[in-house]
């Protein structure tokens, strides 16, 4: 019994073994022919992300060929993975060709100096340049590699920023057949310019994240100025920024402000602040550093470059975690007028002392109370003047300051007839 039990238990082993090194060889075959071409066996993939619109669609699913047999032309959407992709596979279409020249000038593509019509991009957009290609500059696309574009152009993650992609990373293709179209001379005058406002790109990003579960980050004058600036740096020695990568870290420390933790997102193009922030969340790598609770505060600077006869921003966007607070001066200004109108007040009130029509008790009530919120006034307005952290007390003397104020307006309405 002994014998035939190990018999049976070693049939069933070798089974196991034999079956899934039997599914393994068949799984390897199948991917080695369709990756070779020999086969065309059909990848269904689901998609994740708006980076295709308004020709795939967040969610859907696609259906790939293999890219050996069916090969790459201008227009085909493929799917790849490398190093800058993170060990994602991306979706996105084919642009330019191996041996082309590409440039983006105005808003448009161009290919061999001629524009792209582009009618499959989302709404008709402009196309932007980034940190790999960018604006008014030409580009000879190697070997075997491509330019790839998302068609929604402002928050698509691609060529622009990840460089040309190579043949060998590409593992399918969807087939268009779309015919080569290419618009007449594209003119400046054509791009809407657009005033970025840092409070309504604060509302937004904090929005994001919100529905992560992320503290919200501050915004002030101080690091919307630098980062103005250093848009500025960025724009006067842009060569040098593209092959150096001059850190921020370096110029805020030059101004001399202070800090933890730094990081910048840097795009170019006329961009609203929606654009903005689903660019840099279109990004894996964006996405993480600007829902992270690391940083508490953000700045956007915004200035124009202009080459070789065509002109486009340089949007800088800087998060921080300060090693010292940073108060806006309209919060300072506040502080300054509500001391001036308290020490007015006390002054004033002072007169009324000992006068037998005054209601003494509540006239006392009501200098205390504005004592109390001089008080309260001056530690703030010192405390933010220096650069201090406030403290939780702060904090509590701030809501108490708005409360000793709305009793000295009641009290102030029972004094007001015999004032």
């Amino acid at each position: 019994m002994k014998k035939i039990g190990y018999f049976f238990l070693t049939l069933i082993v070798v089974g196991i073994i034999w079956k899934n090194g039997y599914q393994e060889a068949i799984s390897l075959f199948n991917k080695t022919s369709y990756e070779s071409g020999i086969s065309d066996k059909i990848i269904k993939v689901p998609v994740s992300g708006t980076s295709m619109l308004p020709t795939i669609k967040d969610g859907s699913e696609i259906e790939l060929k293999s890219p050996k047999k069916y090969g790459l032309v201008r227009g085909d959407i493929v799917s790849f993975i490398n190093e800058e992709t993170r060990g994602l596979h991306y979706l996105k279409r084919i642009i330019g060709l191996p041996g082309e020249e590409a440039s983006i000038k105005n808003g448009s593509v161009f290919i061999n100096g001629k524009a792209l019509q582009e009618d499959y991009a989302l709404n008709d957009l402009p196309t932007y340049g980034n940190t790999f290609i960018t604006d008014c500059e030409n580009y000879a696309i190697p070997k075997n590699q491509y330019m790839v574009l998302g068609d929604n152009r402002t928050v698509s993650s691609d060529s622009r920023v990840m460089g040309f992609i190579n043949e060998n990373d590409i593992d399918g293709v969807i087939k268009t057949d779309i015919q080569e179209k290419f618009l007449g001379e594209h003119r400046q005058e054509q791009i809407t310019k657009i005033k970025i406002n840092p409070d309504a790109f604060l509302k937004e990003l904090n929005r994001r994240r919100s529905e992560s579960k992320s503290s919200a980050l501050v915004t002030y004058a101080l690091l919307n100025q630098l980062a103005d600036q250093r848009a500025g740096q960025i724009r006067d020695k842009f060569d040098e920024w593209k092959t150096q990568s001059a850190p921020v870290d370096q110029m805020l420390e030059g101004k001399g402000y202070r800090f933890n933790k730094v990081h910048e997102f840097v795009t170019f193009g006329y961009l609203d602040e929606q654009a903005i922030i689903d660019q840099i969340f279109d990004s894996v790598n964006e996405k993480d550093h600007f829902l992270s609770t690391q940083y508490t505060e953000v700045g956007i600077g915004v200035t124009e470059k202009v080459n070789k006869g065509c002109a486009f921003p340089v949007v800088s966007v800087i998060l921080s975690w300060p090693a010292v607070p940073t108060y806006d001066k309209a919060v300072l200004d506040y502080w300054t007028k509500e001391i001036n109108i308290n020490r007015q007040s006390l002054s004033n009130l002072q007169a009324w002392v000992g006068v037998s029509k005054i209601d003494q008790v509540r006239l006392k009530q009501l200098i205390d109370k504005i004592a109390q919120m001089q008080q309260i006034a001056t530690k703030i307005y010192d405390k933010e003047k220096n650069r201090e952290w406030l403290t939780p007390k702060d904090y509590q003397d701030i809501k108490l300051y708005d409360d000793l104020m709305n009793e000295e307006i009641a009290i102030g309405k029972d004094l007001l007839p015999a004032l």
